[in-house]
């Protein structure tokens, strides 16, 4: 849990401090503290003070736990469920009984130790999903569970048996002996390695992955997609950080106005703010992911996007102020 809720932090207090602005601005609005603030002198400006200096404050804390704790904390939770969905999948597998739970393969071991997850006489039957069936026979094996090394995965290794291949238009049928075999039965093919996987890796690794981008292209170790994850990851970071401090200052611009006006009009502007803001976004981030536009265009559109916004909440208070 404690992963998770580290996970969630990024997405989580931009929102908090944009519903939190709001609430706080119709109190100030609905008790005409805020007509009695511009009535003494005042400035809108003046009054923002206290609101940008806790975002601030927040986004600041925010780009700190993304240092090192947020990335660890997910790499951590991703290890876990791979180890609970792999201890599933075992506690299903009966020593003796065919395995038919997963489509399109049999599995089969003659004995499986519950605690050690180490099994003998293994088949195992693959249709992969072309012309050619796979068949796999090992006399031993065992079940691997993600540990707490840098690639995160639950595999099975096999040792001392044999792969038979076979193709069903010609009949042709190969057949390779192995000394050992790591095997990833395919509810396991979620394998990653998290040296590669920016958003699992700290501040300072970020910059030793981004170097070897090229190398990793070269050998095929990552696609289009993740250089642009890996690249625009630390970028990521900072617009979390910088996004707390916009959320704040529109939600309390979104709260303010006369007593007299109804909460519920403040609550569909916060509502078209946020669908502008998401829209936005990941309509150019999805094009940034395609390598269609650059990397830092989705950060840039939404900056623009927002400081217009903020722009026009707060030349507003002027009518409302008179109204």
């Amino acid at each position: 849990m404690n992963s998770f809720v580290l996970s969630s932090l990024p997405l989580a207090l931009p929102l908090a401090l944009f519903f939190s602005a709001i609430y706080c601005a119709g109190k100030w609005s609905g008790s005409s503290e805020y007509t009695a603030f511009r009535s003494i002198g005042f400035s809108i400006n003046k009054i923002l003070v206290p609101i940008v200096s806790v975002s601030l404050l927040v986004g600041f804390l925010l780009f700190i736990l993304y240092w090192e704790l947020i990335p660890s904390g997910r790499a951590y939770g991703r290890k876990i469920v791979t180890e609970i969905q792999s201890k599933a999948l075992i506690s299903q597998m009966q020593p003796g009984n065919f395995f038919t739970q997963i489509p399109k393969l049999l599995f089969f071991a003659e004995k499986i130790d519950p605690k050690s997850y180490k099994m003998e006489n293994v088949f195992i039957y693959q249709d992969v999903g072309t012309d050619e069936e796979k068949i796999i026979f090992s006399h031993h094996g065992q079940l691997v569970i993600a540990g707490s090394e840098k690639k995160s995965t639950s595999h099975m290794k096999l040792w001392n048996g044999d792969i038979i291949l076979r193709n069903e238009l010609d009949s042709r049928i190969d057949k390779l002996s192995f000394k050992q075999l790591d095997y990833l039965l395919p509810p396991l093919d979620y394998y990653f390695d998290v040296s590669v996987r920016p958003n699992f890796l700290s501040w300072n690794a970020l910059g030793k992955l981004k170097e070897r981008v090229p190398n990793l292209l070269e050998k095929k170790q990552i696609d289009i997609e993740r250089k642009i994850d890996i690249y625009s990851e630390k970028l990521e970071r900072l617009w979390q950080s910088i996004l707390c401090i916009f959320f704040s200052m529109m939600g309390f611009l979104c709260g303010l106005g006369h007593f007299r006006q109804s909460s519920k009009f403040k609550s569909f502007l916060a509502f078209i703010i946020l669908i502008i803001y998401y829209v936005t976004f990941y309509f150019f981030n999805g094009l940034a992911k395609k390598a269609m536009v650059p990397y830092y265009t989705p950060y840039l559109i939404s900056f623009i996007v927002l400081l217009l916004i903020t722009s026009y909440l707060k030349a507003s208070q002027k009518w409302i102020l008179g109204s």
